[in-house]
């Protein structure tokens, strides 16, 4: 009645450009960024005492007790912010490295907001070692970001199919 339809062929593969250059190396930074955001995560975590004492040394007013009360938040954000980071950092990477445009702007967009959230980690009362890996998270960031608006990355995203 029906014809039928051979089922164990492959589908045609969309002709897909290959990454130039830049892309590939905005895709390994993306994937770097990943991984220094689960370090940075580790080092918020393993800093935790000294992140105490730069908040007692900030809020002098502030008792024993309710420093105390700041870790437990203090802890829940970073190891929120740590996974959530590292898996936005991956799901950029592959779909920029599968040319989809929404990721280059997604991934411009995200660094933006970690742009605005320098000036408020820098003000914070933070130990020194968890800004430091906040601002390598950040160049990271700006590596990307800069290698993905290349003339050559452009031309990828262009071409590339939806």
């Amino acid at each position: 009645m029906y014809p039928s339809f051979p089922t164990d062929s492959p589908l045609p593969e969309a002709n897909r450009p290959t990454p130039p250059p830049a892309v590939r190396a905005a895709v390994a930074v993306m994937y770097a960024g990943a991984a220094a955001s689960l370090l940075a995560m580790a080092v918020d975590l393993a800093t935790i005492g000294a992140t105490r004492t730069a908040l007692a040394e900030h809020f002098p007013n502030l008792t024993s007790q309710q420093l105390n009360a700041q870790q437990v938040p203090l802890t829940v954000s970073w190891i929120a912010g740590g996974l959530i980071g590292a898996a936005l950092w991956i799901l950029i990477a592959r779909n920029t490295r599968a040319g989809r445009n929404w990721a280059r702007i997604t991934g411009t967009g995200l660094f933006v907001v970690a742009t605005i959230d320098a000036f408020g980690t820098v003000l914070a009362p933070e130990a020194v070692l968890v800004r430091v890996f906040f601002l390598l998270v950040w160049l990271i960031g700006l590596t990307a970001v800069v290698l993905l608006w290349q003339r050559g990355s452009r031309t990828f995203f262009q071409a590339s199919p939806s």
